[in-house]
């Protein structure tokens, strides 16, 4: 028997077989790589939603930080709204107790035109806070040597026009209340003298000095002008002391401050009515 006729069919065979496994092979070896790259996807698909929940915490943290930080800016801007309303409140409660909110000024500069302006302009104000049919009680305190006496009636006219207006003024003499400063202190409704306080009285015309270079007629007119400034002095108050003390008239208070300056207690000053009482 001859064999060499079968070889070929052995060797197509072989090789069939040896492509299918080969084939199988690649099969095999596609699905294990498929299978590593899902096991891969896998893996990045854990290792991103790890990353996703470390980000989720981050925020979470980041979240609370935050609420922390915007309560602590809460309590600081509560405290210093705080702070603010309490010293609103304190402005508030000096101002309640100041001088401008009573309505009470305190004269205590020499008579001048600036002193008298600011004096003027301060009542002036108080009195346009008020309704038509308000009415002011004002203190004016004076502690004054005196000084112009034109300035000085400029005062004196404007209080007095503020107390026909229906305001009540209050004239209160401290310490050392002097020459015009006597006269304002009778501007007020009621007129006070502090216990210890003097009054000094004076002529009129030794707060004027006399100008050298005025011819004689400029130095007559002068003194005819002061002459009429200081007939007004007396009778201002003479107007305000006969009712209490008939004696004190005009006459009597120049003949009593012609010798030299005058200065008389409280008590004194009581007596001859150019106070009506002593605090």
């Amino acid at each position: 028997m001859v064999t060499t006729a079968r070889t070929p069919a052995k060797t197509k065979t072989s090789t069939a077989l040896e492509a299918a496994n080969l084939l199988k092979a690649q099969a095999e070896a596609a699905k294990a790589n498929a299978e590593a790259e899902l096991a891969l996807a896998a893996a990045e698909e854990k290792r991103a939603a790890a990353r996703a929940h470390d980000a989720e915490i981050v925020r979470g943290y980041a979240d609370e930080e935050l609420t922390k930080l915007m309560i602590a800016h809460s309590s600081i801007e509560n405290a210093i709204a705080e702070i603010q309303r309490a010293k609103i409140e304190r402005e508030e409660s000096f101002a309640r107790v100041s001088d401008l909110f009573n309505h009470t000024y305190t004269f205590d500069d020499p008579i001048a035109d600036v002193s008298v302006k600011i004096c003027i302009n301060t009542l002036t104000a108080w009195a346009r806070q008020v309704g038509p049919d308000e009415h002011l009680d004002i203190t004016l305190y004076i502690n004054s040597p005196g000084g112009s006496v034109p300035a000085g009636f400029t005062l004196v006219d404007f209080l007095s026009d503020l107390r026909r207006q229906g305001h009540k003024i209050t004239t209160v003499g401290l310490g050392w209340v002097a020459s015009m400063g006597v006269v304002l202190l009778q501007t007020g409704d009621v007129r006070v003298m502090g216990k210890y306080a003097l009054l000094l009285l004076h002529e009129t015309t030794s707060s004027f000095e006399k100008d050298t270079t005025q011819s004689a007629s400029q130095q007559e007119d002068n003194l005819k002008l002061i002459n009429k400034m200081s007939g007004n002095v007396w009778d201002m108050l003479a107007s305000r002391a006969m009712p209490l003390n008939p004696k004190t008239t005009a006459t009597f208070l120049k003949r009593l401050s012609k010798r030299s300056d005058v200065g008389m207690t409280s008590a004194e000053a009581l007596e001859l009515g150019l106070v009506d009482e002593v605090r």
